[in-house]
């Protein structure tokens, strides 16, 4: 069954604006979709990372032998740990913050970026799609790209069919403000005039 969740960046602020590639480009290939679907955000050392959705984070595994792309914390988190269905979000490149077992919120602190040789650092992301206990990597590059730096929060919708989520809409201090404006003027008297326009300029991404 389909459902929505809200989304935000894993850097509401303190990313440095680089971008190493996203699902499909680079290293991340192969059958596991928590490399193949993984976003590469750049930031500085000692950046913040907060969870992108809330969930129980199932698993943190630390290398033996740091080496490559493989290096810092890789930390699990499940939206739903006792349903079949759901997300999942795979992080790495991090020292965590928080334990095995825990639940965290969206936007909850749970790392921050660590530095592995001449590596750029980053943070490496995968979100997939969980239906019977089985994830599919999905690309939500663009976006993640688009809201870095910023508080924007995604309602994205997973249909649980085999087809891509899709951004449904958005949530963000200047989205509230126009809400509350637009309400503001719906409930005013009609105006004594006719041809009274109010025009207001928002855009999130173009993609």
């Amino acid at each position: 069954m389909a459902f929505d969740i809200d989304l935000s960046n894993p850097f509401t602020t303190g990313a440095d604006g680089h971008f190493y590639g996203g699902p499909g480009q680079g290293g991340h290939t192969g059958p596991n979709w928590a490399i193949s679907h993984g976003m590469d955000l750049g930031a500085p050392v000692g950046t913040q990372v907060r969870a992108a959705f809330g969930g129980k984070v199932t698993n943190i595994f630390t290398p033996g032998s740091p080496s490559g792309g493989i290096y810092g914390d890789q930390i699990s988190i499940r939206q739903d740990p006792n349903s079949p269905d759901g997300i999942g979000a795979f992080y790495t490149h991090l020292k965590a913050s928080v334990p095995v077992g825990s639940f965290v919120t969206r936007g909850q602190v749970i790392g921050e970026i660590v530095k592995f040789g001449g590596i750029p650092t980053h943070l490496h992301l995968a979100l997939g799609e969980r239906r019977d206990n089985v994830y599919t990597g999905v690309d939500l590059y663009d976006y993640f790209m688009a809201t870095t730096n910023t508080e924007i929060t995604l309602v994205v919708r997973f249909f649980q069919d085999g087809n891509p989520p899709q951004v449904i809409d958005f949530h963000s201090d200047l989205k509230r403000e126009l809400d509350d404006f637009e309400a503001d003027l719906e409930s005013q008297p009609t105006p004594g005039y006719s041809n009274t326009w109010i025009c207001v300029d928002t855009a999130i991404v173009e993609v």
